[in-house]
């Protein structure tokens, strides 16, 4: 769980996770001889799009999106870019993805190449990326931090402007170089950066295949 004292209603959410899930596959199943699940996206789009918290629906989709977030976990972090761009209602939904595609793949590659294989997911056709969609709300690329040759390293921060940053500018007041005269205004501060090994993180266990889609799946902690 996101926070220690939240373990106690995992159990419960599991199995509410868990009975949704099922609910959903055997729905689908009933209806999977039918036809394809980009063939029943096509048909049902409309009705998403007008009751959209119908939760039959709504689990449908959820049964088949699920696995690929649980193989590509940044997905969820993607789905921050989903409605920067300022679209119309009535746009299409290939449009739609393609300025999700442009704003995720604005900020780091990886984001954009979830949307793409969502779309693949989806049956619509190739994405293309619009710079069009960026005029509102430019994104700046995500910047990898330094790293650390050393297990300490000192690294010299030209002082902000003000006018830019009026945080940024305040951090030589509240870190002030080591020696220098904290009643005195500083050009510079020292960050130094402690390397460190983050936890062990599970490798994601999913797969996209049928018999995947049938398993519970690891929606809660």
């Amino acid at each position: 769980p996101p926070f220690a004292n939240w373990a106690s209603f995992a159990p419960n959410l599991g199995i509410y996770a868990k009975d949704r899930l099922a609910e959903s596959a055997a729905a689908w199943a009933a209806r999977a001889p039918e036809c394809s699940f980009p063939e029943w996206l096509a048909h049902c789009e409309e009705v998403l799009r007008t009751e959209s918290c119908n939760r039959d629906l709504n689990n449908v989709v959820a049964l088949h999106v699920l696995p690929l977030f649980e193989l590509m976990p940044y997905g969820w972090e993607a789905v921050c870019f989903m409605n920067i761009a300022p679209l119309p209602a009535t746009c299409s939904l290939h449009d739609r993805l393609c300025a999700w595609y442009t704003c995720a793949h604005a900020r780091r590659a990886e984001l954009g190449h979830f949307v793409i294989k969502l779309a693949e997911l989806l049956g619509l056709p190739a994405l293309q990326l619009n710079p069009a969609y960026l005029a509102a709300a430019p994104i700046p690329a995500e910047n990898p931090p330094p790293v650390a040759s050393d297990a300490t390293q000192t690294t010299q921060l030209p002082a902000a402007d003000p006018a830019e940053d009026p945080l940024h500018a305040a951090i030589p007041t509240l870190l002030p170089s080591a020696g220098s005269d904290t009643s005195s205004s500083s050009n510079s501060v020292e960050v130094v950066m402690v390397d460190r090994e983050d936890p062990p993180v599970d490798d994601p266990v999913s797969v996209l295949d049928e018999g995947r889609i049938n398993e519970p799946h690891r929606g809660v902690a």
